[in-house]
């Protein structure tokens, strides 16, 4: 369907009227917009007099012609479709797209709180962003190719977000999307929906903690020793904040080896399923270190003996504590934000700055609990690239025979105290080398139990060292652990 021409032959109304629309201040026409008959508009709650109420059926139009094909579309509709979508606008359709989606997300998760917020993207662009197109009070039907070409060109080249920046490319993929949704609610296939032009695809941009920045944000004393140790199981086990904070102690299972693994459940709180495809599903996490000293050392000295892993003073779901990374962009000197452990655990793997070798992406897919490996690849796969040339290597012959030294393996005490062959953490102190392989006294042996060794980095007594050489539990499993009771005097609720 193409857009009505405006020096076309003017068409007769076939009900309703075409007002003319006046600027106060110039008392000049500035376009027109058709309205209902009374006996198919549909007065709102708030109206005093609805046997009086006349609905608009058009937004602002430049011409009276254009006015007057699209209220005879919206008369035609009603005609067609019958009482029960009387008047019905795209806003309308909207709002019945965000309900249902609102019922089968109260289906899956099963509490109101949680279904809210896995729909709230959705919920905030149809109060946000479709009120903004000029056919939000229209009928879907009369909705052309033009007008919905001219609402995506204005989000792409002049709409601006709240912090007065333009739209990224995803947020606008995502209002075309919920616009189609919209026109399938009203049982409407315009061909503005099918063939929108959308902003193209882009790599997405993988934000991640340089082993320095992680020995600068785990060995700061301005930081909670708790926050930190809690950061540290999430960047440790490759998991998302919601995730993280929903763990439950009867999930975590240590072998008679001193190794172990979890079993997570739950994306959020309110026993919110885990994010991808099914229902019900669970994706069993490998424990090794730092993730395993981090854990370990949380079950030996701050866990209460909740049901939760992590709680607050009242025993409740953690849901204040990812508001706690804002605060530290300052102290390391970065950006931080919770999803940086995710993305840190796989960079780390992927290039082998924790002193394991390189892993490949199978590897990273399995941890992370991707469907698919092209979600991996997808951000990733730069990441990949010297494991490919040292698989290629060792095909033809070019890998060096020389015995391979035994790698330093990055724990948690080493992130804890601030010494893994780089900076010694906030102070600053130089280490003789700038790579842990080149300093074999820079951390200690790797070990898959919990390790005491004390470093040789920094000399001075504090809360960290003085929690790593506490005796340790050995082939230890979490029915084993007898947690103090102490009364807490803060933390998130």
């Amino acid at each position: 369907m193409n857009a009505p021409l405006s020096n076309a032959k003017q068409p007769s109304i076939v009900a309703g009227s075409v007002e003319p629309i006046i600027n106060r201040k110039t008392k000049q026409i500035i376009g027109y917009r058709g309205r209902l008959p009374r006996s198919m508009s549909k007065a709102p709650a708030s109206c005093k007099d609805p046997s009086k109420f006349r609905q608009w059926a058009t937004g602002l139009c430049a011409t009276r012609t254009e006015a007057i094909l699209i209220l005879n579309a919206a008369v035609e509709e009603i005609n067609t479709l019958g009482a029960l979508i009387q008047g019905q606008t795209f806003a309308d359709y909207a709002a019945i797209d965000i309900a249902e989606r609102y019922q089968r997300s109260l289906h899956r998760v099963n509490h109101p709180t949680a279904a809210r917020k896995r729909i709230q993207s959705w919920a905030n662009i149809v109060k946000n962003w479709l009120p903004k197109a000029p056919f939000w009070e229209w009928p879907p039907t009369s909705i052309q190719l033009d007008h919905f070409r001219a609402f995506i060109k204005w989000l792409e080249t002049r709409a601006r977000d709240g912090r007065d920046k333009p739209l990224s490319a995803s947020l606008i993929r995502n209002i075309v999307q919920e616009t189609r949704a919209v026109f399938r609610q009203a049982n409407v296939n315009p061909e503005a929906a099918g063939k929108v032009k959308q902003p193209p695809r882009k790599t997405p941009d993988v934000d991640s903690m340089t082993l320095d920045q992680q020995l600068r944000f785990f060995s700061h004393k301005d930081i909670a020793i708790e926050d930190r140790i809690i950061a540290g199981i999430g960047m440790g086990l490759a998991v998302r904040v919601g995730e993280l904070l929903a763990i439950e102690a009867t999930q975590i299972t240590f072998t008679s080896s001193g190794r172990g693994f979890v079993m997570l459940k739950y994306g959020g709180d309110h026993h919110s399923p885990l994010k991808g495809k099914g229902e019900n599903k669970t994706r069993k996490v490998e424990l090794h270190e730092p993730g395993l000293g981090f854990l370990k050392l949380w079950m030996r000295d701050h866990y209460q003996g909740g049901v939760r892993l992590f709680e607050g003073p009242r025993g409740g779901y953690m849901s204040a504590w990812p508001m706690r990374w804002k605060k530290w962009t300052k102290l390391v000197g970065r950006h931080m934000h919770s999803h940086l452990m995710r993305h840190s655990y796989a960079v780390a793997m992927l290039s082998g700055s924790w002193g394991y070798p390189k892993r490949p992406l199978e590897f990273i897919k399995q941890q992370l609990g991707h469907t698919e490996i092209r979600t991996t690849e997808k951000y990733y796969a730069g990441y990949a690239v010297d494991t490919w040339s040292r698989d290629v290597d060792e095909m033809v012959g070019g890998a060096s025979e020389a015995p391979i030294a035994k790698p330093v393996i990055l724990t948690a005490e080493a992130l804890l105290a601030g010494t893994a062959g780089l900076s010694s953490g906030p102070s600053g102190d130089p280490e003789p080398s700038t790579k842990p392989e080149q300093n074999a006294n820079s951390g200690p042996e790797h070990d898959d139990r919990w390790s005491t060794v004390q470093f040789s980095g920094k000399a001075e007594k504090s809360e960290e060292s003085a929690a790593c050489n506490r005796p340790q539990y050995g082939n230890a499993t979490v029915g084993r652990f007898t947690p103090r009771r102490r009364r807490r005097t803060g933390g998130a609720a």
